[in-house]
């Protein structure tokens, strides 16, 4: 995922470098402090993750995190890069060595977060 932003103060768009879609979203206020979130990518995110995600299975039988990195330049909003990590983590993989046997979810994707 690489959003980008202008000077012009518009939000960030979100968009697959390593796919072949391009999604632009529209945030979605939650609460009343200002929070965001991107639904709209958090579900093409969770399509795209189950119909091509590598580590799809329960951790058990498959160690390894689907990556995802996150690249944004300075101007970004700090609230438009927790909205999309949050997008980011909502698929979801079963956990059954986790919490002691009890199965229980975790995100599909591991997130590294970089800065130009």
């Amino acid at each position: 995922m690489k959003p980008s932003s202008s000077s012009s103060g518009k939000r960030a768009t979100p968009s697959s470098t390593r796919s072949t879609w391009t999604n632009h979203v529209r945030p979605l206020p939650v609460g009343n402090e200002g929070d965001i979130r991107f639904p709209d990518l958090a579900k093409k995110i969770v399509d795209e993750w189950t119909q091509n995600g590598s580590h799809r299975g329960d951790l058990k039988d498959d160690k390894k995190i689907d990556q995802a990195v996150l690249h944004t330049d300075n101007s970004t909003p700090f609230s438009d890069v927790v909205a999309v990590i949050d997008a980011i983590y909502t698929p979801k993989r079963d956990c059954s060595i986790c919490e002691r046997g009890k199965s229980v979810k975790m995100p599909g994707f591991n997130v590294t977060f970089s800065v130009n």
